[in-house]
């Protein structure tokens, strides 16, 4: 038989942890813009060919980052080749470039940003066809940049490149993935607290009694 008192301490223990799992849902909207510091943007020509690496200009829309799950993937810039040069020449590229990720929390507009990503657009063009791919040399490649924003952790890992093929023709690119779990707001923790200590009154009165009758 459970007693009142009992009843009610975890009627309100269960309504503390509902609040923290209804709390740790918040919605967490990030906005993700991305800057070519070099080129921006960058038509490269050798002989009849042209490479050009530029800034996505439509952004995707903002990204939530409320659940837990699977990496969202996202694209913010693009390669476009086209070519006169005949079949049996080929024009050589060799581009660098880098660019920043800036982060912003959509409901305080607080920021942080990623920088040092850095590659190398390299590779033969004509015509008929196309080796043009990209070399990363800098940034979250084999392992996921941690960037912090309004204290929820963000891991940034920058996805494999999609050369384009043969000209004309255009990829997106410089693409990238985002994962972060859900963190619990400090109320939360608090109201999580609470409602641990309200289920425990009861075990803690009956130990507490029977101390005092062994006395």
């Amino acid at each position: 038989m459970i007693r009142l008192g009992t009843r009610l301490s975890l009627a309100a223990g269960f309504v503390a942890l509902g609040l923290f799992a209804g709390e740790a849902k918040a919605i967490f909207l990030v906005q993700v813009t991305e800057t070519i510091n070099s080129p921006i943007p960058n038509a490269t020509t050798v002989g009849g060919s042209t490479v050009t690496l530029s800034s996505f200009t439509d952004q995707p829309g903002d990204i939530d980052l409320t659940s837990v799950g699977s990496p969202i993937h996202v694209t913010y810039g693009t390669t476009s080749v086209s070519s006169t040069t005949p079949a049996g020449s080929s024009d050589a590229f060799n581009i660098g470039y880098n660019y920043t990720l800036t982060f912003t929390h959509v409901g305080t507009g607080t920021t942080a940003t990623l920088t040092g990503i850095t590659g190398t657009i390299a590779g033969f063009l004509a015509s008929n066809g196309s080796t043009i791919n990209n070399i990363y040399t800098g940034g979250p490649v084999l392992s996921p940049a941690t960037i912090i924003l309004d204290g929820r952790v963000i891991s940034v890992r920058l996805d494999p490149y999609t050369p384009p093929g043969t000209p004309p023709d255009s990829k997106n690119d410089f693409s990238v993935s985002l994962v972060s779990p859900a963190v619990p707001e400090p109320t939360t923790i608090a109201l999580m607290g609470v409602g641990g200590l309200l289920m425990l009154a009861p075990y803690l009165r009956r130990k507490t009694r029977k101390l005092a009758d062994a006395v």
